[in-house]
């Protein structure tokens, strides 16, 4: 289930409608447009669906902070109260008020004032605009109904991913995680149309028992994993990095704690992606993995993220997640 994006029956803007919410929100435009569908990746923030048209400029009818990003990096912000902010070149704006997450791409200027109680984007002319749209996905999409038996079970929590809006490591930041579908038992197993499970080639190994697959759940939709019947509790890629769940201090312990250092590392290494941003954890972690070429100090060494991830799959394969 994505967002859609229509024209208004009058074509003087655009509607966009989130199913999974119960939401929309409109867009008005200066001329008559009509939307074509556009790639998302024209967009360096994951989107679920994108649209382009021509028009010379926008209305956005609330009074909201509009974020200005240059390849991702954060340049500029509006505040309504402000008065105007004009800015040149290719630009993604990120409309801070809609239900869903709503990115607009420029590659003319625009300048962005308030305009009465509404905020006006007015372009250097007749402009392609492309609308990028994500879900805030605050609830479950759909529910799954599964059997009453184990093997249903791991079925049902291999689907928990679906609502990941990414599986990089800014899975980490709540508005890139959706709600995971729910669950309930029936007679067969049936899955809503549009729950999906990501392709990430992970996949969690346990013996076909409730008390091995509860327990991984969360982990499970975490990584995007396929929860698969195995001899014995491990994490298994298609790389062929292999890691036993089954730890000294006891299964459920074990499987919480690669799910807490998972998310802690990718909340490291996401300071080299969306958001370049200072990290007291990121200090932490690097002074420990001393593989990791410091950081220089004009700026961040470009491959940090690489080698942070290549440390943390070589750490894996010899001890625990903790390094203990």
């Amino acid at each position: 289930m994505k967002p859609t994006v229509t024209a208004l029956d009058d074509n003087r803007g655009i509607r966009i409608f989130d199913p999974i919410e119960n939401a929309y929100f409109e867009v008005e435009t200066a001329t008559p447009v009509a939307p074509d569908v556009a790639a998302c990746d024209h967009f360096r923030f994951p989107v679920e669906t994108a649209v382009e048209f021509a028009t010379t400029a926008l209305r956005i009818p609330e009074l909201t902070s509009v974020f200005l990003h240059d390849d991702g990096e954060l340049t500029a912000t509006f505040d309504p109260s402000d008065g105007r902010l004009q800015t040149d070149g290719p630009r993604t704006l990120e409309v801070n008020i809609a239900p869903t997450k709503l990115y607009l791409r420029v590659n003319q200027p625009v300048t962005i004032h308030r305009d009465g109680d509404v905020v006006r984007l007015d372009f250097d002319g007749e402009t392609v605009v492309r609308v990028g749209v994500r879900s805030l996905h605050d609830r479950p999409a759909g529910t799954i109904t599964t059997t009453p038996n184990p093997e249903g079970a791991m079925r049902a929590v291999s689907l928990l991913g679906s609502a990941l809006k990414t599986t990089s490591p800014e899975r980490s930041f709540p508005t890139l995680r959706g709600h995971p579908p729910l669950v309930e038992v029936g007679d067969e197993f049936d899955v809503p149309n549009g729950i999906e499970p990501p392709d990430t080639g992970v996949r969690i190994e346990v013996p076909p028992e409730y008390e091995y697959v509860y327990p991984v759940s969360s982990l499970a939709y975490y990584l995007g994993a396929k929860v698969v019947a195995g001899d014995r509790p491990r994490l298994v890629t298609d790389t062929g990095f292999t890691y036993d769940l089954d730890g000294a201090e006891g299964f459920e312990q074990t499987v919480g704690r690669v799910l807490r250092q998972t998310f802690l590392l990718d909340c490291v290494t996401r300071t080299e992606g969306y958001y370049q941003v200072d990290l007291h954890e990121r200090r932490r972690v690097e002074s420990r993995l001393t593989w990791i070429s410091p950081r220089s100090t004009t700026g961040r060494s470009p491959t940090a993220s690489k080698r942070i991830w290549a440390c943390r799959s070589r750490r894996s394969r010899t001890q625990s997640p903790t390094g203990r």
